[in-house]
């Protein structure tokens, strides 16, 4: 198939939906399907965000040519995000026809990817069908926005359930859409997925009292909740990998010494850090589909987690589930978890269990099974 495939921004930089698209669009390729992913570019990101050598390229052909990754420089004008891109996405279309649009987040992108199919409906007389794929917040946080923004948001996002097809990653996230008036009969569940094989080597020895998040200082995120519940707690440290955001020097400013931060670091080194701890915690206010979560699975941690959005979906039976903003509750989770090695072993199992549902092969045909269902 011809997939062109829409998105905000993608790797290098660093990021749940910038590393899913990346990782989707190479497995395609890999698949043989002729991928182009069109996203923004910017050099003006943090230092450390962006973990490829070198600078973030504005053109690039990887796997034999069988993916194109433009990344569009942004117009000076209001709006420049969203015309730049639609404008770069439908000019490639008209030269190339993609059969199918998949665009990452409802707003701005499958806005974009909306305009480009009638683009090419009134210009090419072409049907091109467009999956959407809701990811987190812009499901659950921005169509909430108060005021002439969150107006214009839950009024556009109406357009954009004239997808062809949504994507939620959870079921929670189903169910949010539905209110949002999306046809349920036009939803499927798809979450992101994970290389199984990059974790085969790593795996926890559970072998001391060390927890770990790793993840941004922003306040959905739950941070400060974590570091407030772990300085209750005697014997027990937290490694924060990451951290940057607009709560980081109040996390840092709130923790003690049983409290190391890392900064940010390349994706395929996390692991390293991951095994050298005991149990994953993501205290999230509010959740999409969590990444550092599969990754926490895939090397056997044990994990405590938030019971919002794709959370409990994602967990299964592989650790304890508490309600957000409690230290508490999260200080509680952890003494008993550190205080009966059988319960830290037996969800250490089910984590290896459970993320094999989510391995990038079973997540890829699932999609692969989606994209020719719209195309009939």
């Amino acid at each position: 198939m011809k997939i062109l495939i829409l998105v905000g921004y993608t790797y290098p930089v660093v990021g749940g939906t910038e590393l899913a698209s990346f990782n989707i669009a190479k497995h395609l390729a890999q698949h043989g399907h002729e991928v182009t992913l069109v996203a923004r570019y910017s050099a003006g990101f943090r230092s450390g965000i962006i973990t490829q050598i070198g600078e973030m390229k504005p053109y690039e052909e990887l796997y034999d040519g069988k993916l194109k990754i433009h990344r569009v420089k942004i117009m000076p004008t209001m709006g420049g995000r969203f015309l730049s891109q639609t404008l770069r996405a439908f000019l490639l279309s008209w030269h190339k026809p993609p059969e199918v649009v998949l665009g990452f987040t409802l707003m701005p992108t499958c806005f974009s990817a909306i305009i480009v199919k009638y683009l090419l409906m009134i210009a090419r007389l072409r049907r091109v069908p467009v999956i959407a794929w809701g990811r987190g917040s812009d499901v659950f946080v921005t169509p909430s926005r108060k005021g002439l923004i969150g107006f214009l948001i839950r009024n556009l996002l109406k357009f954009v359930f004239q997808a062809d097809l949504i994507l939620a990653q959870t079921p929670a996230m189903l169910e949010t859409l539905v209110k949002m008036g999306c046809k349920k009969g036009k939803i499927k569940i798809l979450g992101n997925g994970i290389d199984l094989s990059s974790y085969s080597e790593f795996r926890t020895k559970l072998n001391n009292k060390t927890v770990i998040y790793v993840g941004g200082a922003r306040p959905a995120k739950g941070l400060l909740y974590l570091i407030s519940a772990v300085n209750k707690i005697k014997n027990v440290n937290l490694v924060v990998v990451g951290g940057w955001g607009e709560q980081e020097y109040a996390a840092r400013a709130l923790a003690e010494s049983n409290t190391k931060f890392i900064e940010t670091v390349p994706n395929d080194s996390i692991p390293c850090f991951l095994k050298e701890a005991s149990c994953f915690i993501l205290p999230s206010i509010s959740e999409g589909f969590s990444n550092s979560l599969l990754e926490a699975m895939a090397v056997g941690l044990p994990v405590i987690a938030t019971n919002v959005g794709g959370n409990p979906y994602v967990l299964g039976d592989a650790g304890i589930l508490v309600s957000p903003k409690d230290d508490e509750a999260l200080r509680k989770a952890i003494v008993k978890l550190f205080g009966d090695r059988k319960l830290l072993e037996e969800f250490s199992k089910h984590s290896l269990e459970r993320v094999k549902l989510f391995s990038w092969d079973a997540i890829i045909d699932r999609l692969e099974n989606i994209m020719q269902e719209v195309k009939k």
